[in-house]
This record gives C-alpha cells, structure tokens and sequence, in this order.
C-alpha cells in the first residue's frame, strides 16, 4: 500500500485522528519511508529486524508524526518512530 492509497481514517481511535491526519499527510509529502519498503520489517518478532527497523527510522521525515500517533493510538504491536512499541504479549515467544 503506498501513502497516497492510505484512507483518510482507519480503525483510528476518536483520541488518535488528529494525530493520524498529521502523519498521513506526513507520509503523502515524502511519498517514500523506510517502513514502506519493507512493512514486514516493522513488526517483526526477531530482535535484529527489530533494531535494523528501529535504526532505519532515524531520518525519516515521518519520523515525529509516526511517533504522535503511535503514542496516541497507543499503538502496542510493531516499530513506530524508531520504537519498538510491542508488548511482551503480541511479541509471542520470540524475544
């Protein structure tokens, strides 16, 4: 999916589309991200594609927005700004 098929909303939290119009639009300025490449990467259950995910992050001009949502959103499943943001419990029993 490329950033300008992504929908104005998703299942977005009320609290969180503010914050998800902000990265979406982030996402149709730059038209390219590291995550988008290889989405897989992002969520991950391996502890070297979380860390590649999370250094490949840093310079992306998404970067700000991606982290307001997932903090908004309170994202727990995947690499969101340059965080793995995933709970011991949707890691599964990779660690």
């Amino acid at each position: 999916m490329t950033a300008a098929s992504w929908p104005k909303t998703l299942l977005v939290p009320a609290d969180a589309r503010r914050q998800w119009q902000a990265l979406r639009e982030a996402l149709l300025a730059v038209q390219s991200t590291p995550c988008a490449s290889d989405p897989d990467l992002w969520h991950s259950r391996n502890q070297s594609d979380i860390a590649a995910a999370c250094d490949a992050c840093h310079g992306c001009h998404a970067f700000t927005p991606c982290g307001a949502y997932a903090d908004a959103a309170h994202e727990v499943i995947g690499v969101w700004s340059g965080r793995d943001r995933s709970s011991p419990q949707t890691r599964g029993s990779a660690k």
